[in-house]
């Protein structure tokens, strides 16, 4: 019994840091993006759109791992 309880408390550990991992990853990516536009802003329409997408998709993907308090943390 101790060694399934330890093997679950282990798997969930794993589970814990590959989330922390993909939101840091995540977090750092938007980051980027959002100072690319800065210093190179898109010329034309479709590039302005597209890259509010991939912005917003990428806002979307951190809500969904931190339950929406990444939203709430920059409102």
């Amino acid at each position: 019994e101790q060694i399934r309880v330890i093997n679950e408390s282990s798997k969930a550990n794993k589970l814990r840091e590959n989330i922390l991992d993909e939101i840091t990853r995540l977090y750092f990516d938007r980051r980027r993006l959002q100072v690319e536009s800065l210093l190179s802003p898109p010329s034309s329409l479709k590039d302005k759109i597209d890259l509010e997408l991939r912005l917003q998709e990428m806002t979307a993907n951190l809500d969904a791992l931190t339950g929406g308090q990444f939203s709430a943390s920059i409102s």
